[in-house]
């Protein structure tokens, strides 16, 4: 249970909810373009897109990326340090499932051409999300967390 409250553990969940709420919104405007109740139907699928976002990166793509992490070489770990791997492993695997899930949502796919619909939905979002993540989402959130909770104050 102490696990819970942790800083590590709720910036993380802080994060997934951002992450899933602003790609989950980028994606549904992509599909169906910039109206008020786009938006609004998008807003509706959040919750359940961010527990298994969650659910997916807590059991599935962070024990990976652990895994791969420690078979990689040295000189991968010394060229790329290791918090913008992680990262961006784990928001490529869940980008790579979550894409799935976001065509059956959207229904926005020629059955003809599914691994296309597939691969340009994954692209598409991939190459959103991980600069989203690097040069915004997770400065800021740090950035909040380190005004409204210190270090060395107790959990």
């Amino acid at each position: 249970m102490k696990r819970f409250f942790e800083r590590s553990f709720i910036v993380g969940i802080v994060t997934t909810l951002t992450m899933v709420t602003i790609i989950s919104i980028w994606n549904g405007t992509w599909v169906a373009g910039w109206h008020r109740r786009t938006i609004l139907a998008t807003l509706t699928i959040v919750p359940l897109t961010f527990i298994l976002a969650t659910l997916l990166k807590e059991n599935v793509t962070l024990p990976l990326v652990i895994k791969l992490h420690n078979i990689l070489p040295k000189w991968f770990s010394e060229l790329v340090p290791r918090r913008h791997s992680m990262a961006i492993f784990i928001v490529t695997g869940n980008v790579s499932v979550m894409s799935f899930y976001g065509l059956y949502m959207s229904h926005h796919y020629d059955s003809q051409h599914l691994i296309l619909s597939y691969f340009i939905q994954w692209a598409h979002t991939l190459l959103f999300a991980i600069p989203l993540l690097l040069f915004i989402v997770r400065p800021l959130i740090t950035v909040v967390f380190d005004l409204i909770w210190r270090e060395d104050d107790p959990a």
